[in-house]
């Protein structure tokens, strides 16, 4: 993503604290400054609380707050805030900053001592559609990490095998909240997080999304929350948790059921590991990254076709 104050011509900063989670009070405090390269400065008397910043551009619509580990930064003192995260192509921008005592993300779920529970049961996407997936940790597309990795693409994108693109139907995968929207350069990127998972979250990308919906509002696992945008990008879903120690990406085929993998077996998909790269596999052959930007897409395969 290009930094954002290269491509807003206002940025306007409200200086305004919200509450959320334990209640921090609400309070005017001190922008220090705003950088070029997409850091905000700031200052605070609360230590030991979670931040992020919210934005609009119209001040009598809604907000919607950064995607990605960007929302939900830990806080000590004097911070350093990124405001990178946010979508492109705005003129101007109003921001504010939202802080809670608690994780914005709820209770963390400790992957390394439980496991990736296996729990979803409908997919996301119109399966029979799609002629291939790229792998975890692929060099296609563009970078896409967590806290704990980097230069390398966490997600999975489906590419459409029909002609339009914009008929197929996109599905919320678990029973749950629509937990965010963020507005894309293509359609938009829904948040939802899982009611018996808590802190794993499913990112959709490049949504045409129902006009009924809004952030919020309850979703069933399996349906129909829109469509994907169109024939001029393919359709992402990434899964992230959040962990003790931080923001950490899975597979969406690690967080399936055996039932529901079983229609990926019925296109020729032998294994849930045929859609991986491991992160050793990844080390042992680096990809190289300018900003998010690959020079090269790797050595190893980058896509699954299906049957």
């Amino acid at each position: 993503m290009k930094k954002l104050a290269t491509l807003i011509t206002k940025i306007f900063v409200l200086i305004v604290v919200l509450s959320a989670g334990r209640h921090l009070h609400a309070q005017t405090s001190h922008i220090d400054s705003l950088s070029s390269d997409g850091i905000l400065v700031w200052t605070t008397e609360e230590t030991n609380i979670f931040c992020g910043l919210e934005y609009t551009t119209d001040l009598t619509g809604p907000w919607s707050h950064q995607i990605g580990f960007y929302w939900n930064q830990f806080v000590t003192h004097q911070t350093n805030i990124s405001y990178v995260g946010i979508p492109e192509g705005m003129d101007r921008l109003f921001m504010r900053i939202a802080c809670s005592y608690d994780s914005f993300l709820g209770e963390p779920y400790d992957v390394d001592s439980n496991g990736i529970p296996a729990f979803v049961t409908s997919d996301y996407i119109d399966l029979e559609k799609i002629g291939r997936i790229s792998r975890l940790r692929s060099g296609t597309g563009h970078d896409y990490s967590d806290d704990f990795e980097s230069c390398r693409s966490m997600k999975h994108y489906y590419e459409p095998a029909v002609t339009n693109w914009s008929d197929i139907r996109v599905f919320s995968p678990v029973e749950g909240t629509l937990y965010n929207v963020a507005e894309e350069s293509a359609g938009a990127q829904a948040w939802i997080q899982s009611s018996n998972y808590p802190a794993f979250f499913f990112i959709l990308f490049h949504v045409a999304l129902a006009n009924s919906l809004h952030p919020g509002d309850p979703v069933a696992a399996g349906e129909q929350i829109g469509t994907h945008i169109g024939n001029e990008t393919t359709s992402d879903i990434a899964v992230g948790v959040n962990t003790p120690t931080g923001w950490k990406l899975v597979s969406f085929f690690d967080v399936m059921t055996n039932t529901l993998f079983a229609d990926y077996t019925n296109r020729g998909v032998n294994a849930r590991s045929d859609l991986i790269i491991s992160e050793a596999e990844r080390n042992a052959d680096p990809l190289v990254c300018a900003g998010e930007t690959f020079a090269g897409p790797g050595n190893l395969t980058n896509w699954v076709l299906l049957d």
